[in-house]
């Protein structure tokens, strides 16, 4: 069943309206839709196979897994405390007045705490690109090397404000293994 409502405006309107005679239901089943594949079956699979990857670094008793798999569990841990919050909130707020009933405080601060918790959930798209990252030696090593290439060898415009009338220059050298050149 599709609703349509005319307004007076000059400009043309488009917006959808939800079938108002089953609007709960139509809620809940939506918003269950959203929790199941925005965080149920996404958690589900990052989870399994991110702990089934653990595992197999475990075992190869490296000296740097034990590292790898803080990180790996670092990552559930991030999505799970990202999202959990945010799906609670919608499908509490869902059943709200149908299937549960709320204390009218309570049901405010949820609808307040829903709009902070839906700009938290989004902290993931910060915190992953940190973690997968900044996290990386390998990465390290590079954003270095990167930015030292940058760094200008002669300063003679900095000696200029300065006042200093000192000709030395300076280069900064780092070697893969991280020591510096004798």
């Amino acid at each position: 069943v599709v609703h349509m409502e005319l307004t007076d405006t000059i400009d043309p309107m488009c917006f959808f309206m939800a079938p108002l005679e089953t609007f709960n239901e139509w809620a809940l089943g939506l918003n269950l839709l959203v929790a199941l594949i925005g965080f149920l079956i996404p958690f589900s699979i990052m989870a399994v196979f991110n702990i089934l990857t653990a595992r197999h670094i475990k075992r190869c008793n490296k000296p740097e897994s034990r590292k790898n798999c803080y990180l790996i569990y670092t990552y559930i841990i991030v999505f799970l405390i990202s999202w959990l919050p945010f799906h609670l909130i919608l499908l509490i707020l869902t059943l709200e007045g149908t299937h549960i009933f709320l204390h009218c405080y309570v049901l405010e601060f949820l609808y307040f705490f829903y709009d902070i918790i839906d700009c938290f959930s989004l902290i993931h798209c910060v915190v992953n690109p940190i973690l997968y990252n900044f996290l990386s030696k390998n990465f390290q090593g590079k954003l270095i090397s990167a930015v030292v290439r940058y760094i200008p060898k002669n300063q003679m415009e900095q000696k200029d404000r300065d006042g200093s009338s000192s000709n030395t220059q300076h280069s900064v050298v780092i070697t893969q293994d991280k020591t510096l050149p004798i």
